[in-house]
């Protein structure tokens, strides 16, 4: 049994290094600006010029919006890849996603991956994932935080999602189909099999986010993430940082803030 677990392990080192080699033996050009190494191949370079534009923009405008302008990172050999397929097509063979994939991240590896006529890439997913990414790097990859902070922390960096996401708030509550905090903090994303309850979690995550740091300032939304980075629970975290004693205070406060 151990020397086919080791044989396993070499093989299986093997493929991993030949996939590398494979991605990397095709002709991608590189163009590298402050936190970004943008690789491509057939890009149009007006494209490739305005990834890396927006790139750096949301990449200040994210740690702003967080409360993490202070901190550092993404510069040198940390910084983050993007890769560009040259056609849909070739993004779904390697990246293994589904065809309706417009771009996905690998958040361990920082790295974010699309090609050039990627519905929305630039507007919606390039800081949805980016949101994801910075978050996770300043909260720890192993830390275990509720789905509805993680998305709402990404959805609250697209704009149009953001302002949208009261206006449908409101609307479940009128129509019964809210959901509390206590809800969405121990929901299983397997229960959501209608498109409009995903839309409601999205749209309450993001709004949630956005009452936390726009009631109580951007400060005391960095202070709860470096508690969690600490490995607080969530109530624990809230607790030392929001005058809430529980979720259900969280929620209560939510919803006045919300009417």
């Amino acid at each position: 049994m151990k020397k086919i677990s080791i044989l396993f392990l070499v093989g299986f080192c093997l493929s991993s290094v030949f996939l590398i080699q494979k991605c990397f033996s095709q002709d991608w050009k590189q163009v590298k600006s402050l936190h970004f190494i943008i690789y491509y191949q057939e890009a149009p370079q007006g494209f490739i010029d305005k990834v890396k534009e927006r790139a750096e923009d949301y990449y200040k405008e994210i740690n702003f919006n967080m409360g993490f302008s202070r901190y550092e990172y993404w510069t040198w050999d940390d910084r983050c890849k993007i890769f560009i397929y040259p056609s849909k097509e070739e993004y779904v063979e390697a990246t293994g996603q589904p065809d309706w994939s417009a771009g996905c991240a690998d958040y361990k590896n920082r790295s974010i991956k699309s090609y050039p006529l990627a519905s929305g890439f630039i507007d919606t997913l390039l800081p949805h994932e980016m949101g994801h990414l910075i978050f996770r790097d300043f909260v720890g990859h192993s830390n275990t935080v509720p789905l509805w902070l993680d998305e709402g922390v990404a959805t609250y960096q697209e704009l149009a999602r953001r302002w949208g996401s009261k206006k449908t708030v409101l609307d479940s509550i009128k129509n019964g189909t809210f959901m509390p905090v206590e809800k969405l903090t121990n929901i299983d994303t397997r229960e959501l099999q209608e498109r409009s309850q995903v839309a409601l979690f999205y749209a309450e995550s993001s709004s949630l986010v956005s009452f936390l740091i726009e009631r109580y300032g951007k400060a005391k939304f960095r202070y709860f993430c470096e508690d969690l980075k600490k490995r607080y629970s969530l109530e624990k975290a809230l607790y030392n940082n929001y005058p809430f004693r529980s979720l259900n205070e969280l929620n209560s406060a939510w919803l006045r803030y919300l009417k």
